[in-house]
């Protein structure tokens, strides 16, 4: 299960097309059968940001900076100990 999905896509120069990049870190949580003190799970629901694209010209080059939010991230709550 990944702790914070997330991704991130840049596109360049809209006049022809050299390549495409994508970056992509994933960061895995330990599976629940594996760990010690499962605690509980809890949903945080996303808000929809106000605009997924930002816009930047330089020259005739046009960039978008494209951020999108990936599904439901999934908290986790370890009990606390007494």
């Amino acid at each position: 299960m990944l702790k914070r999905p997330y991704a991130r896509i840049e596109k360049k120069d809209h006049d022809f097309v050299i390549g495409a990049t994508i970056h992509a870190s994933f960061e895995a949580a330990t599976p629940p059968e594996q760990d010690e003190t499962p605690g509980e799970l809890l949903t945080i629901v996303q808000e929809e940001p106000e605009s997924y694209s930002e816009v930047t010209v330089t020259g005739n080059v046009e960039t978008h900076l494209f951020d999108i939010p990936v599904g439901v991230e999934i908290a986790k709550l370890t009990p606390s100990a007494k």
